[in-house]
């Protein structure tokens, strides 16, 4: 049975688990440390490494990963780049082969409507959809929306529906495509 991590990386994100049968999904594992006279939520680098070992241990073949970049103006933009390259190291102590994909290719592979569409709910309908029998791994207790787990189930799913097996077809000579792949700041 083929395994694909799907990572929507950053502070807040989450990493899901799928094997084409069963899904598991927890947030991106993380801390709380003052910062000058705040409290600042950073990752926990040893249990990020200890969750990819046991998923290597447990089968997993490839993590799918964001392709992301810094935006200009934006704040936090450092904390979410260590954060990144946190989940970049831990799967390269692995051993596990990673494959960043830009949103767009993504979205567009799976029929995802973009978090720009005007309706904030279009991208949990959509993972609805794709995967009704998990819905509720993306919503929290009280039926609150988690977009992060979502997104990040909706990610393994496409690294194990169209990029395990090199069956990813893109046309690069597509200048939408060619585009989002030259876009994707992914440090690799």
């Amino acid at each position: 049975m083929s395994v694909v991590i799907g990572v929507d990386p950053g502070i807040g994100g989450a990493l899901a688990r799928y094997d084409g049968t069963d899904m598991t999904i927890m947030d991106i594992p993380g801390y709380q440390m003052m910062v000058g006279r705040k409290t600042r939520r950073r990752i926990d680098a040893v249990e990020l490494i200890d969750y990819f070992e046991l998923q290597k241990a447990m089968g997993a073949e490839l993590v799918i990963i964001e392709a992301v970049g810094a935006r200009p103006r934006q704040s936090g933009m450092f904390v979410f780049g260590y954060t990144v390259g946190l989940i970049y190291m831990a799967c390269v102590a692995v051993k596990l082969p990673i494959e960043t994909v830009p949103s767009q290719v993504w979205k567009r592979m799976l029929n995802v409507p973009g978090k720009g569409t005007g309706d904030p709910n279009a991208i949990m309908h959509r993972a609805d959809e794709i995967m009704p029998q998990f819905s509720g791994l993306w919503r929290g207790p009280n039926g609150g929306k988690l977009m992060d787990r979502a997104e990040a189930a909706m990610l393994a799913y496409y690294g194990l529906k169209h990029a395990l097996h090199g069956i990813t077809q893109v046309n690069i000579r597509d200048p939408e495509w060619w585009l989002a792949y030259k876009r994707a700041q992914t440090g690799a």
